[in-house]
């Protein structure tokens, strides 16, 4: 989905995929240098989902990940601090957008997520926000669409995008 919204030109950090372990100082350059996020490709509400903060680290997460009874597709994104403070998560139904809530992370972990009651309010969406998630709802087709978004001084830098949004905790806040 990434490398989609990538190809069109839509603001997603930097990301990689590690084909092998010979060139993981020039990829963590070009990701920004640590922390870095690293995925996994087929993960949920931030399971999966684990910061890495030094090249020691990443090495023995690689290797864990490569050499476990069900290996895992995992990726590496550069990681965007203002996610941690506030991730925006951004609801669009039928190509058209229906919510926008702040979370953040709390007790430390630098996951924002509802499920763990960090609720910051509904968030109004810049024009030039409305009309990023509504193209990637038109370029990804999809009846509904959750786009979670940090706020940056390079302007909005989308996190994630998830095909089935968890929605239930929302219900508690509305």
């Amino acid at each position: 989905t990434n490398s989609i919204l990538i190809n069109h030109g839509l603001p997603i950090p930097p990301m990689a995929r590690i084909a092998n372990t010979n060139n993981l100082k020039d990829i963590v350059n070009i990701l920004g240098g640590f922390p870095i996020i690293m995925k996994a490709n087929k993960s949920n509400q931030g399971k999966g989902v684990v910061k890495v903060s030094s090249m020691e680290e990443l090495r023995s997460l690689i290797d864990f990940v490569k050499n476990s009874t069900t290996p895992e597709d995992v990726f590496l994104q550069s990681f965007i601090q203002e996610a941690t403070e506030k991730c925006i998560r951004v609801v669009v139904v039928d190509n058209k957008i229906v919510t926008a809530y702040g979370r953040s992370a709390t007790n430390n972990d630098f996951r924002a997520s509802l499920a763990k009651g960090s609720f910051l309010g509904f968030v109004k969406l810049s024009k030039k926000e409305s009309d990023i998630f509504q193209q990637i709802s038109k370029i990804l087709n999809l009846d509904i669409i959750g786009l979670d978004f940090a706020r940056t001084p390079r302007g909005p830098q989308i996190i994630e995008v998830n095909a089935y949004p968890g929605l239930g905790k929302l219900y508690d806040y509305t």
